[in-house]
């Protein structure tokens, strides 16, 4: 699972558009367990979730550590997220780890990117009173640009209420 920029060469959500690292902050929140709309006094599962799991592939190599998101189509309702483990399997979180998606129309995001140098707190303070400018991370992004965000990617998929097994995601130059 990515860390926030801790290990040379470990993905990580930090880099990206403020709205991935936003999705990656929210993710994280509901795998954690710490998004309880309801306060947490009651059963908060949600009914009529349905399953989605599959494998995401880039240049037919199994993705580890995406973000896999499926949103709306229509722009409204509850999206899922979830990432990709080492052999690029997923399974879509709604709320709790696994619990699945709504049945309905989806476009599908897929991003990933890898900090190749984190600077400590003592570099970067060290380089903005040498400088007068901030000593950032130095990133890769690892998939191409159209499939980072659900409006660009060009995926799209229906969610029945039996969900989906074995989905293969499979991303090209």
């Amino acid at each position: 699972m990515p860390v926030f920029g801790t290990a040379i060469g470990k993905p990580v959500i930090f880099g990206g558009a403020m709205r991935s690292i936003l999705r990656a902050f929210i993710l994280m929140l509901v795998i954690a367990g710490g998004f309880i709309p309801n306060g947490g006094c009651r059963n908060d599962r949600l009914e009529g979730l349905a399953p989605v799991e599959g494998t995401v592939r880039y240049q037919g190599t199994a993705l580890e550590g995406a973000i896999v998101s499926f949103e709306p189509a229509s722009g409204t309702g509850m999206a899922a997220s979830c990432y990709t483990d080492a052999q690029g399997r997923f399974r879509l979180t709604t709320r709790h780890p696994g619990d699945g998606i709504f049945p309905g129309d989806y476009c599908i995001s897929i991003d990933k990117v890898t900090v190749l140098f984190m600077p400590t707190e003592e570099e970067a303070e060290k380089y903005l009173q040498e400088t007068g400018k901030e000593l950032l991370p130095k990133t890769r992004i690892d998939v191409p640009e159209k499939y980072r965000t659900a409006e660009t990617s060009g995926l799209k998929l229906t969610v029945p209420q039996s969900g989906i097994q074995n989905l293969s995601i499979d991303l090209v130059d």
